[in-house]
C-alpha cells in the first residue's frame, strides 16, 4: 500500500497533474454537467480588427481584459481580416505559448489556419485561473482576428492536453479537441460533443492512459483518432500534429489509424514492474539504479519486438520522472551531496532531457560553483531548455544575476 501511495505521489508532482479550465463563448455554452463560462459582462464580442504582420511568430500580444496575460499568434501569409479564418488555440504544460506555434507555423500555412498559444496556461493552476486564462484569450483574439465559429480547435500538451479537453467541454464553439500526452477525463465529458484526437508518443509513460482514452471515446458518439509517434512525452512531430490537424478540420476524411496492433500484454507486465519500481525506488541506493537503467537502454537499443522495446523506453521515462522529483526534493532541503548520483540517474534515464543540466546547474549554484551552473545552463539551452515561467522564478539560481552567460541564457529564454 505505501508504494501505491508513493506511486500515485509522484504522478501528482509533475506535469501530468490534472488540469481544468473554461472558456467563454459569444454564444450561449451549454449545460455539461460542469459550471459553465460566461461571456464577459454578458455582453457580445465588438470587432475591432487588427492590422499584424503576417507569415511571422508574433509573440507577447497582451489580453485585452489583463494586459499581464498575453500569448503569441502565427498568421498564415495569406492572412487577411475581409474573411473567417479557422484558429487553433495551443496550451502548453508550462506556459510555453510561442513553443508550439514556432514548431508547427508551416502547418498553419498548409491548412490555411491561425495558431495561437497561450503565454500564461501551465500546469498547477487553480480551475478559477485557467477559466480567466481561457475566456481572456478567447475574448481578445475573436476581437482582434476575424476568427471563424464554426473552425475553432483547442490542442494541448500534457497538462495542456486537460485544459484544452477542458475547454471544449465547456464551450459549445470549440469544434475539435488535440489532445497529446495527456487528456479527457471522461466523467467530465457531459453532454459536450467535439471531435477529438487522442496523440501520444511510444515511450511516453502516460502511453497507456491514452490508450484507454481513446477506447472509452469509441463507446461515445465523438469522432475520434488515435495516433502515435517515435517519441516521448513530447509534443508530437509535425508529420502526426498534420494528421491531427487534418482530422480536426475535416473528421470525415480521415478513417484510419496510425497506432498499429496493441499488445495488451504487454500493458500488465509494464504495470507491475512499474509498481515494483515504485516500491524500490524507497530503499534502493542511486548506483542500483543505474544498473537498472543501463539494462533497459540496452533492452530499448537491442530489442528484437517492437513492443518490448517501447516498454523499456516508457520505464526509462518512469524512473527518469520518479528521479526527479527525488532531486527536486533533495535540492529544496539542501542535500546536495545525496543529489549528485541521482542527477547521474536522470542524465542516463533520458540524456537528451533539458531538464537534466538544469536540475544540474541548480545544484553547482548551491555549491556556490558560478562556473559549473553557467556551463550546466548552457547545456540545457543546447537541448533545446525553453521553460522561461520557471526561470524566472527559480531562487536557486538567484546568485547568477551578476554572470554573464546567464544573463544571456534569461534574454534568450525571455524572446
Amino acid at each position: 500500500m505505501k508504494a501505491l501511495i508513493f506511486y500515485f505521489f509522484l504522478l501528482s508532482c509533475l506535469i501530468y497533474v490534472s488540469c481544468s479550465s473554461g472558456v467563454n463563448s459569444k454564444e450561449a455554452t451549454k449545460n455539461t454537467g460542469t459550471d459553465s463560462v460566461q461571456t464577459p459582462a454578458n455582453v457580445a464580442v465588438k470587432h475591432h480588427f487588427r492590422a499584424f504582420n503576417t507569415g511571422e511568430v508574433i509573440n507577447h500580444i497582451p489580453c485585452l481584459q489583463d494586459a499581464a496575460a498575453s500569448f503569441c499568434i502565427y498568421l498564415p501569409k495569406d492572412y487577411d481580416s475581409t474573411k473567417s479564418w479557422p484558429v487553433i488555440y495551443f496550451f502548453d504544460a508550462h506556459a510555453r505559448g510561442k513553443l508550439p506555434v514556432n514548431k508547427y507555423k508551416a502547418l498553419a500555412e498548409t491548412y490555411q489556419v491561425i495558431l495561437v498559444g497561450s503565454n500564461n496556461s501551465q500546469n498547477g493552476l487553480q480551475s478559477e485561473a485557467y477559466d480567466k486564462i481561457a475566456n481572456d484569450l478567447f475574448f481578445t483574439t475573436q476581437t482582434i482576428l476575424n476568427i471563424s465559429q464554426s473552425k475553432i480547435i483547442t490542442a494541448g500538451f500534457s497538462g495542456g492536453g486537460k485544459v484544452a479537453a477542458t475547454v471544449a467541454v465547456k464551450n459549445s464553439t470549440v469544434s475539435s479537441v488535440i489532445s497529446c500526452g495527456a487528456g479527457l477525463d471522461m466523467k467530465n465529458l457531459g453532454s459536450g460533443y467535439f471531435n477529438y484526437v487522442t496523440v501520444v508518443g511510444k515511450g511516453d509513460f502516460n502511453y497507456w492512459d491514452m490508450i484507454g482514452i481513446d477506447e472509452q471515446i469509441s463507446k461515445t458518439p465523438l469522432k475520434h483518432l488515435l495516433l502515435t509517434f517515435d517519441g516521448i512525452h513530447e509534443w508530437p512531430d509535425t508529420k502526426t500534429m498534420s494528421e491531427a490537424i487534418s482530422f480536426a478540420m475535416d473528421p470525415t476524411k480521415v478513417n484510419n489509424k496510425n497506432a498499429g496492433t496493441i499488445d495488451f500484454s504487454i500493458e500488465q507486465k509494464e504495470m507491475g514492474i512499474r509498481n515494483k519500481y515504485a516500491q524500490e525506488f524507497q530503499s534502493k541506493d542511486a548506483a542500483y539504479w543505474m544498473d537498472v537503467v543501463y539494462n533497459l537502454n540496452q533492452g530499448y537499443r537491442h530489442s528484437k519486438s517492437e513492443q518490448e522495446k517501447w516498454m523499456d523506453r516508457r520505464l526509462l521515462s518512469f524512473i527518469n520522472m520518479m528521479t526527479y522529483v527525488r532531486i527536486s526534493d533533495m535540492l529544496n532541503s539542501k542535500q546536495l551531496d545525496a543529489a549528485g548520483p541521482y542527477l547521474n540517474v536522470f542524465k542516463a534515464s533520458d540524456p537528451k532531457n533539458p531538464d537534466g543540466p538544469y536540475l544540474t546547474a541548480d545544484w553547482f549554484a548551491l555549491k556556490g560553483d558560478k562556473q559549473g551552473a553557467a556551463s550546466a545552463l548552457s547545456e540545457a539551452l543546447k537541448l533545446g531548455y525553453d521553460d522561461f515561467a520557471h526561470v524566472s522564478s527559480d531562487q536557486m539560481l538567484s546568485s547568477l544575476q551578476d554572470v554573464e552567460s546567464y544573463q544571456i541564457f534569461y534574454q534568450t529564454l525571455s524572446k
